[in-house]
């Protein structure tokens, strides 16, 4: 009876290994799933031989097509590469989508809050909020732009005076592109050479870095952390979310404390705790005020900025191309003053 029993439950898992390793009908293609984690064995050995993920997926997309199937831990994943697919993948409502899952919602105090990971109605709007008031305190105006070229002009006196000192690509322009977004969302702006700043942002820096866009491991097998928290990368995750919740707390908490709830709101966070005091609204919280904070540090903090840095050192390596660039802001712009946006063809 015991080994019938035994039989059973052993015949039982094997048929439960066998369903979790099967794809679902007409899956992209990939690699074939192991139960349990799928890929990510797979993946992991291929991130520490080529050093970052997106060359992994460069590599599965000359092997398997522009379009490639995966399974880490018990996420789906689909990546897609070329122009063709990509396309196809921006412009379809089907994937108009967030990913949800543990990683995504660590940030947000177990919670789809922010406006980078929610959806639906709850994101039209908080993002119709954020932008409305972002308006107001000049996002896309001209006082936006001359925000822009006065943070231009610090941040060349900061090369100017440190030409004959490496200059770091990867953070160069963090504080200054911040800077543009923080002033409308708190009212103020950040020194170049602010040194509690720089560690933070460092400190963003290595969290996106921590973890693939899929979440990492973290989120594919969230009962790591509390089997392997170091191992899993969910201590380092933490310590940085825990650093940027106490700053963005530290800042509204200053708000609360000098902002007049009868006048005009002097940036986003007051525009947000005017909200919560006078309406009954239920997406007005505060763990939403920390989430869209978060959201907009961290994009402001990343996006363009990686950009400006990615395109400096591409000059770098391409003398041809910098002098291409040169040219054009000889012939457009001058040497005497810095471009505006009616240097922008309309």
């Amino acid at each position: 009876m015991i080994f019938l029993l035994i039989y059973i439950a052993t015949s039982f898992v094997i048929v439960l290994l066998l369903i979790d390793m099967k794809k679902p009908k007409n899956y992209a293609p990939g690699p074939s799933f192991l139960p349990i984690v799928g890929n990510y064995l797979l993946y992991r050995t291929m991130h520490k031989k080529v050093g970052y993920h997106h060359l992994v997926w460069t590599y599965l997309s000359k092997k398997y097509g522009d379009v490639v199937g995966m399974k880490l831990g018990r996420n789906l994943v689909v990546a897609a590469s070329g122009p063709q697919a990509i396309k196809e993948v921006l412009t379809r409502e089907d994937f108009d989508g967030r990913p949800d899952g543990f990683f995504f919602r660590l940030r947000t105090f177990g919670k789809r809050l922010g406006i980078v990971f929610s959806e639906g109605q709850f994101w039209k709007k908080q993002r119709k909020f954020s932008i409305q008031h972002l308006r107001s305190f000049g996002f896309g105006k001209k006082e936006m732009e001359q925000m822009i070229q006065d943070e231009t002009r610090s941040l060349l006196d900061i090369f100017e005076n440190t030409c004959d000192k490496p200059i770091y690509m990867h953070s160069a322009f963090d504080v200054s592109v911040l800077n543009g977004l923080w002033a409308m969302m708190a009212g103020e702006r950040f020194e170049i050479e602010d040194e509690r700043l720089k560690k933070l942002l460092q400190i963003v820096n290595d969290a996106f870095r921590l973890v693939d866009m899929s979440g990492g491991l973290i989120n594919q097998m969230p009962y790591l952390r509390h089997i392997a928290p170091n191992a899993c990368g969910y201590n380092k995750i933490m310590d940085v979310l825990t650093r940027m919740w106490q700053f963005l707390e530290e800042t509204i908490n200053d708000h609360r404390k000098s902002m007049c709830y009868m006048q005009q709101p002097r940036d986003l966070i007051d525009a947000f705790l005017q909200k919560m005091e006078y309406t009954n609204d239920t997406s007005f919280t505060d763990d939403q005020l920390m989430s869209l904070c978060l959201d907009l540090f961290m994009a402001g903090s990343e996006t363009t900025s990686n950009s400006l840095g990615f395109s400096m050192l591409l000059m770098v390596l391409h003398p041809d191309v910098q002098g291409k660039v040169q040219d054009e802001l000889d012939r457009e712009v001058g040497r005497n003053r810095l471009p505006s946006l009616s240097d922008k063809p309309m």
